[in-house]
């Protein structure tokens, strides 16, 4: 099993680097659209099928150690799904001609993002079923999951939808420097929780549960931070994703507008 297991993950390290080695920099793109899934499902197969109930005592616990992990499998596929400039604008001319267009150009990146979070919440289920002898388990776990892995989309959906836009720009290395902006963000958002905490406890904790996604999903609660601030934050961040999406639109118009007429 640990031979498969190797030859398995080498597998995909080779499918990555063919598919990059003869590249140039702009059109590297380490993974498909399918296959960035296929790939997370692998991730959180592997995590499920080699976790051992030690530290972990119950299954709200196991849920949130799971969402956390898939939070990052789900910015790692994103950043492999980012298409180049090159690419969107061929998709934006012809994304009208062809059905379910939305999977194979540009915008397939935030749709993949969706996909990948669905297969990690049905393997989550899988999970707590699997392992609710020594965990325990509750009817409220699934609506508990679920809400917690749309809480981490939202945030993961509009960090990659930023870098999409920053990759559009003249910037120079444009995903670098989208990556620092992201990761500023977070700084601030704990500084700014940090401050907050000094003045009042609950305050800190609150700029923390809506600014992260790791603090809207609380470390020991039945369910995620969906207060009214909550909520009206989690639309803004919503409010976001949208805007990006002009935003990333708005710089293809030129492109299409300076093309020669049929």
């Amino acid at each position: 099993m640990s031979l498969l297991l190797y030859i398995t993950f080498g597998t995909w390290l080779v499918l990555m680097l063919l598919r990059t080695l003869t590249k140039d920099y702009e059109q590297m793109r380490p993974l498909s659209r399918w296959q960035a899934v296929g790939c997370a499902a692998f991730l959180n197969f592997t995590l499920y099928a080699l976790f051992v109930p030690r530290s972990l005592t119950d299954w709200d616990s196991f849920a949130k150690y799971m969402i956390a992990i898939n939070g990052l499998i789900l910015f790692a596929m994103g950043l492999a799904m980012l298409t180049s400039p090159e690419k969107l604008r061929v998709w934006w001319r012809t994304h009208n001609e062809t059905r379910w267009s939305i999977f194979r150009g540009g915008w397939s990146a935030m749709a993949m993002a969706g996909t990948s979070a669905a297969v990690g919440y049905g393997l989550l289920l899988w999970g707590l079923f699997t392992w609710k002898n020594a965990l325990g388990f509750e009817s409220r776990a699934l609506k508990v999951g679920l809400l917690e892995f749309a809480v981490v989309l939202i945030y993961i959906t509009r960090d990659i939808a930023f870098i999409q836009w920053c990759r559009l720009t003249r910037m120079r290395a444009p995903v670098l420097k989208g990556i620092l902006f992201v990761g500023l963000y977070y700084v601030a958002a704990i500084v700014l929780s940090v401050v907050g905490g000094v003045y009042s406890a609950t305050q800190g904790r609150y700029f923390y549960s809506v600014l992260t996604p790791g603090g809207s999903v609380r470390a020991r609660s039945s369910q995620p931070s969906f207060s009214s601030g909550g909520l009206c934050w989690y639309g803004i961040q919503l409010g976001l994703i949208v805007l990006l999406e002009i935003a990333t639109m708005a710089r293809l118009r030129p492109a299409i507008g300076g093309a020669s007429p049929r």
